[in-house]
């Protein structure tokens, strides 16, 4: 395994631990990725409801 996948993984069971959310929101194309619970954090079903900025703001 990299040292990149290595360090996301360790991140992401960081983020996860701490009950965080963490988003990167690229404007170009308005998607977001997501790393942590958001569905929980959110109260979702599923992050197809929060998968850009227009549909994370309805």
């Amino acid at each position: 395994m990299s040292d990149a996948s290595t360090e996301l993984e360790r991140l992401q069971a960081a983020i996860t631990a701490a009950g965080d959310v963490v988003y990167d929101w690229d404007l170009p194309s308005d998607e977001f990725s997501w790393l942590g619970q958001a569905t929980e954090a959110f109260r979702i079903s599923g992050l197809h409801q929060i998968s850009s900025g227009e549909l994370f703001h309805q």
